[in-house]
């Protein structure tokens, strides 16, 4: 008597080969996602709440708002004192810069 062994299908043998793909696949995934994707996403860092502007806008602004609160002084007594107070403003917008 002789044994034969069974024959393997085709079909059989294209599942095998597509699992192994898909294990190979998965461990590649795995290794580049704790590798590369994982650092970069826990060195993102929050926002602030508050806006910075540059310093030279923020000066820019500071400037434009003396500008106007000194032309809106009246040109008669007390103009000295609006005068004051515009630069206190003025110190006190570029203190934010």
């Amino acid at each position: 008597m002789t044994s034969q062994q069974p024959t393997k299908s085709p079909l059989a043998g294209l599942v095998l080969f597509i699992v192994c793909i898909a294990i190979a696949g998965t461990c590649v995934a795995g290794v580049h996602y704790f590798v590369i994707d994982l650092p970069q996403q826990n060195a993102v860092q929050t926002p602030d709440n508050e806006y910075q502007w540059p310093k030279e806008d923020c000066e820019f602004e500071c400037g434009v708002d003396k500008s106007t609160c000194n032309s809106q002084c009246p040109t008669y007594v007390g103009r000295t004192q609006c005068k004051n107070q515009c630069t206190a403003e003025y110190n006190t917008c570029m203190s934010t810069c």
